[in-house]
């Protein structure tokens, strides 16, 4: 659900944080606002993942103020983008295709709803979608079939690849190593923005395939707190939260 200052999804009664916009709201008015938000949609956990260079500056010990506590962190890896981009070899029937007309929104929605397990996009969705799209992203199609949805975004020198994800009944075809590989060249060429040269910093990856958020150097955390909602008058809910650099877990009292 979007929003606008924030864009969030539901799964299994808990809230994961995609995108926030503070504004001129400090870390800790974001955390209680967003959390206000989403207790009052009667979801009984929220997840956030925060990091180096997340606006706000100090979300994510705004979050552990509040009782959050670290449950993951992420290993960061990164490919630089100075040489050629690797070209892995593809199945004849695998492409991968920028997203820029209502149709590839259309599809690109379903493709990656298909992929995570949620609901078909109704028409206003993808209209919403096409409404504020960026450059960036990216399906995956088998024998012209959309099989699988990514993006990434470009924040000065650094390219972060985000959301890749394949329709089950398409995996281990090659589906993901084309949208890995169609944003490389993307990010490589500057993200098809003329004003834009060529993307030179280190991609970065998490685990052994590379998705999720990309940064510059290796190791950098990635906050992900996961604050349970659900509360009684006068006494406070025991709290969960993620973090990222290496997997690291908390539980809050």
């Amino acid at each position: 659900m979007d929003l606008g200052w924030l864009e969030f999804y539901v799964a299994g009664g808990a809230a994961t944080v995609m995108r926030v916009a503070p504004g001129g709201m400090t870390a800790a008015e974001l955390a209680g606002r967003v959390l206000g938000e989403l207790r009052g949609r009667h979801v009984a956990e929220a997840f956030w993942k925060v990091g180096p260079g997340y606006s706000p500056e100090g979300a994510g010990q705004a979050l552990l103020d509040l009782g959050a506590s670290v449950d993951r962190t992420i290993d960061i890896c990164a490919y630089p983008l100075d040489g050629p981009v690797p070209e892995w070899p593809l199945p004849g029937d695998v492409t991968a295709r920028p997203v820029r007309t209502r149709e590839d929104v259309a599809c690109y929605e379903r493709a990656s709803c298909a992929a995570w397990g949620y609901p078909p996009p109704s028409d206003a969705d993808v209209d919403r979608a096409f409404a504020g799209l960026a450059p960036g992203c990216f399906t995956g199609y088998w024998n012209e079939t959309p099989a699988g949805a990514g993006g990434y975004t470009l924040a000065g020198p650094v390219a972060r690849l985000w959301g890749a994800a394949v329709v089950p009944v398409f995996r281990g075809r090659g589906v993901y190593r084309a949208l890995v590989r169609a944003r490389l060249a993307h990010a490589a060429a500057g993200g098809g923005d003329p004003r834009a040269g060529p993307c030179r910093a280190p991609l970065s990856c998490q685990g052994p395939t590379i998705e999720d958020q990309v940064r510059l150097r290796w190791n950098e955390p990635l906050l992900r707190p996961s604050v349970p909602l659900a509360s009684s008058p006068g006494k406070r809910p025991p709290r969960r939260a993620r973090c990222g650099h290496r997997d690291r877990h908390h539980a809050l009292p």
